[in-house]
């Protein structure tokens, strides 16, 4: 069975997909979960809290399974590159398929600190496709 805030989450990254982050309100994300509001509250104090552990989520979902090809000088690079696309394409076109929020105007309605947290893992993972494909 589901946690609370796993219910919560899963919830919100589709009606931030289906509506966009601004246009989903606490409301609807009590609604979605069969929830009354205070339960949200619970677990997450302000909406935005719910977009930046989504995004988190999301971006170490992206960098954990690869995180290691950074340093691999041992590695076949035509193996790295595959790994690296196999993971960037079930990230993207899989499951969850939220990955739109990474990349577009939703990392905005993150506050300057929690952007930054987002901003480092991207910037994390670019570096290791710099790495693999010879460009870093």
């Amino acid at each position: 069975m589901k946690k609370q805030k796993e219910i919560i989450m899963e919830n919100s990254r589709g009606l931030f997909w289906e509506k966009g982050y601004a246009q989903t309100s606490r409301k609807d994300i009590a609604e979605a979960c069969v929830f009354r509001p205070a339960n949200i509250y619970n677990f997450f104090p302000a909406k935005e809290k719910i977009l930046f552990e989504i995004l988190i989520d999301e971006m170490n979902s992206i960098v954990e399974p690869i995180r290691h090809l950074e340093n691999d000088d041992d590695g076949d690079p035509e193996i790295q590159l595959k790994a690296l696309i196999e993971k960037h394409v079930q990230l993207t076109l899989g499951e969850l398929r939220s990955s739109k929020l990474l990349f577009d105007a939703e990392l905005k309605s993150l506050s300057a600190r929690n952007g930054k947290a987002v901003v480092a893992l991207r910037d994390e993972y670019n570096r290791i496709c710099a790495t693999i494909t010879g460009g870093g």
